[in-house]
């Protein structure tokens, strides 16, 4: 075989890696080896054969100077012989795809241990080691990174991505590029000289170029071709095409002339008489996107090219831009991955290459940025159904609506309310003042914020500003549990919640860090502690986030404005404009009765700590409400 015969035998025989070659003869002259190589590159570049010159280079029998790598094997000791035969008993060639696994590189790092028989170094040659399993990897590393004496590894792989950072930095890397293909035809005109092979130089560049830079490729490609070399006759470029079933280059730049041209009819005349004479339309279409790439780069780099003169000569006629010769190599690059996934691939093709003749019916990206560019600079005014219009956003009454009815004293409110509340109750334009009913006696030790006379001078007079700094849940809770900052004593904070919450007492206990950074931020005070405390009665009266009810009764008794009056919760300035950009729920049904109103009752009664279902039910709702008016919403009932 061509393959093995004329395999590089020596650094110097080394084709298109000049890089490797030097840096080899370098190291090779000043004794300097490493005790692991990676080499990496593309098929058919030289890595295995290279691997083996590195080990005759330094196994030799016949060097000039004992233990110093040579730069010439001699190839005829038993140590070259073996080696190139892979069979040498201390050249040890492994494949890493069957021999990846941990148990096989626990059974290398045992075996790396025994000495060399008959050469000065063993080196152990693992090909395709991305192969290998992370585990594997592993296991290797501190092998690779000091191994046993007069121990070497050659690593070889084509995928160099898939080896670990770990063991390519415990290697001196050669990177192999694929062979050019100059360097490929004049390796190929020296073989076909050699071996009396009468092909010429237009058949030779074509196996160059079919050979995508691996050498091995262009070897068993030159064999095949050899079969016709017992005649006389010339072996050209056609019979090369047609023994590897590809189609001539002559009908490949028709087809594409007639693709650039527009020339529907002539397209399909060729395409038909290609497709007759080869039935695989891949091949057509991999050659058309080889052309393709070839008449851009030529026509790009200025070259004369006699072969693609007539296509460059109609393009130019036709004033074809190179965009959209390079809008048409993109779409053959797709031609490929499409015909693949179809059963009808010559249809297929016939029709891709006819939407390439109709390329001008198809809006490409230089006229959507031209377009865009026209409309941006006000050239071009959109038409009527694209020109923006306003969002349609639900308007909301910024006015809090009125809350809802509570389920106590139903006789008592049915009297009193005579109708129902209108459908959309507007919002009063002046809040409802407080009726002259005595204030509710307050328990000892309670503390009036509101009023300058009693409160401390380490309070100041928003001193609940401090929940504006919370987060929604916080702000919530403490709005709907109705709690308040009574005093502050030294790092301890007192605040106050009415006995009807509490059992919302725990959940505000929970978030005592939050509420402690809220009031050293906005008191400039440094409490570290905050003791909640129940209080019933008189925090309704204190409380600062309670929602203003603005209700507009019709013909309601003076029995009931007065109760609604004597319960309507003072509101601050910070809640009132929170609930003013909230939207607001409205349950026209229900009537008017705040909870408030029942626990006054309950106050005016005697029972301050009474807890019954109806206070609860009350408590829970004004809950509700105080959540609606901060996260907004609506309630939905049976």
């Amino acid at each position: 075989m061509l393959t093995l015969k004329y395999r590089p035998k020596t650094i110097g025989d080394l084709i298109g890696q000049d890089s490797v070659r030097e840096t080899l003869e370098h190291a090779f002259n000043n004794n300097k080896l490493a005790n692991a190589y990676l080499l990496t590159g593309p098929r058919g570049a030289g890595k295995t054969s290279t691997a083996r010159i590195i080990a005759k280079s330094i196994n030799c029998q016949n060097k000039a100077e004992p233990g110093k790598p040579t730069l010439e094997p001699c190839g005829t000791c038993s140590s070259c012989v073996n080696i190139a035969n892979s069979n040498d008993l201390d050249v040890i060639e492994i494949d890493a795809a069957s021999h990846g696994h941990v148990e096989d590189a626990r059974s290398l790092i045992e075996k790396a241990s025994l000495a060399a028989i008959n050469s000065d170094y063993k080196i152990y040659i693992i090909d395709e080691v991305h192969m290998l399993s992370n585990a594997a990897f592993n296991a290797l590393l501190k092998l690779f990174e000091e191994p046993p004496h007069n121990v070497i590894f050659i690593l070889a792989t084509t995928e160099a991505h898939k080896v670990l950072p770990t063991i390519t930095s415990r290697c001196q890397q050669f990177r192999f590029k694929p062979i050019s293909v100059k360097d490929c035809e004049n390796r190929l005109k020296e073989i076909c000289s050699l071996e009396n092979f009468n092909i010429n130089d237009a058949a030779l560049e074509f196996i160059a170029e079919e050979s995508e830079g691996a050498m091995r490729d262009a070897l068993s490609i030159l064999e095949q071709i050899s079969v016709y070399c017992e005649d006389a006759k010339e072996i050209d470029k056609a019979l090369v095409e047609r023994i590897l079933g590809k189609v001539s280059q002559h009908e490949i730049i028709d087809l594409l002339n007639a693709i650039y041209t527009k020339s529907d009819s002539d397209l399909l005349t060729k395409l038909n008489a290609i497709l007759e004479k080869n039935s695989n339309p891949n091949i057509i279409a991999e050659e058309l996107f080889q052309n393709s790439i070839s008449i851009l780069n030529s026509i790009c780099l200025n070259e004369t090219d006699e072969k693609f003169s007539v296509v460059k000569n109609s393009i130019n006629e036709n004033n074809i831009p190179k965009s959209e010769l390079v809008y048409i190599s993109e779409e053959l690059s797709k031609l490929d991955s499409s015909l693949r996934q179809t059963t009808q691939a010559n249809k297929l093709l016939q029709t891709l290459c006819l939407k390439l003749c109709f390329r001008e019916d198809f809006i490409t990206l230089k006229e959507l940025k031209d377009r865009l560019e026209r409309i941006e600079s006000g050239s071009i005014a959109l038409p009527q159904s694209h020109a923006s219009h306003p969002v349609n956003k639900p308007s909301f009454n910024t006015a809090p609506a009125a809350p809802k009815a509570q389920p106590v004293a139903k006789e008592a409110a049915t009297a009193a309310i005579t109708r129902p509340v209108q459908e959309s109750a507007p919002a009063i334009t002046e809040p409802i003042t407080q009726a002259s009913n005595p204030e509710p006696e307050k328990k000892s030790g309670f503390v009036d914020l509101s009023n300058p006379d009693t409160r401390p001078s380490n309070v100041s007079s928003s001193s609940n500003d401090f929940v504006s700094e919370l987060s929604p849940s916080c702000k919530g809770l403490f709005i709907s549990s109705k709690a308040s900052l009574q005093s502050i004593s030294g790092s301890v904070a007192i605040i106050h919640i009415p006995e009807r919450f509490k059992f919302l007492k725990t959940k505000l206990e929970a978030k005592s860090p939050e509420v402690i950074s809220a009031i050293n931020k906005t008191s400039g005070e440094n409490i570290a502690q905050i003791n909640f405390e129940l209080s019933s009665g008189a925090p309704a009266e204190t409380n600062t986030y309670a929602p203003k009810p603005k209700v507009e009764l019709a013909d309601s008794s003076q029995a009931t404005n007065t109760q609604i009056q004597t319960n309507a919760p003072a509101m601050s300035n910070q809640t009132e404009q929170t609930m003013a950009q909230s939207p607001q729920p409205y349950d026209s049904g229900a009537g008017f009765a705040p909870s408030a109103a029942i626990n006054d009752n309950s106050v005016q009664a005697g029972n301050e700590n009474t807890d019954t279902c109806c206070d609860r039910e009350a408590a829970l709702d004004e809950v509700l409400q105080a959540g609606i008016s901060i996260f907004g919403g609506s309630v939905l009932e049976e």
